[in-house]
């Protein structure tokens, strides 16, 4: 891969493809669909009893595996509809705190700046994009809803 940044090769394998979806997921896919669609990287899983018992949470676990890009070794966390069980976020998480700053600074470079809070937004790909450092690196990509069809 010579030639190209880390940046370059974070941006692309880590943002949405040009039909606002997460990779190899589409939003709205069922927990089989994605799993299947991983090639075996993910699997389905049950979904823990004090998920279920939070009613307040819109969303549940149904799969997760690994994701690896770069020197990147991520874990994924797929989360879906509680209702439906259609795909609505994707979390990334990075356990190696040796690599958070350049992770970082490769969504700066797709994204732009980054504060603590903020979530950025791509309107050409159709998802947010949420980095949170805390006890481990988080990224949250979830898709944009259409404001005209969903109210506020």
């Amino acid at each position: 891969m010579r030639g190209f940044s880390l940046g370059a090769i974070l941006s692309i394998a880590l943002g949405a493809s040009a039909h606002a979806d997460w990779q190899y997921t589409k939003w709205g896919m069922t927990p089989a669909e994605v799993a299947a669609a991983s090639g075996g990287a993910v699997k389905v899983v049950r979904p823990s009893a004090e998920s279920v018992a939070d009613k307040t949470s819109r969303t549940l676990t149904e799969c997760s595996g690994d994701y690896i890009v770069g020197k990147f070794h991520f874990y994924v966390v797929f989360s879906f509809d509680r209702q439906k069980h259609q795909l609505e976020e994707v979390t990334l998480l990075l356990p190696d705190h040796g690599y958070t700053d350049e992770l970082r600074r490769a969504l700066e470079e797709k994204y732009g700046a980054w504060r603590e809070g903020m979530a950025w937004i791509d309107r050409n790909d159709g998802y947010s994009v949420e980095l949170i450092s805390a006890d481990v690196s988080m990224i949250h990509y979830r898709p944009l809803h259409d404001a005209e069809k969903n109210g506020l």
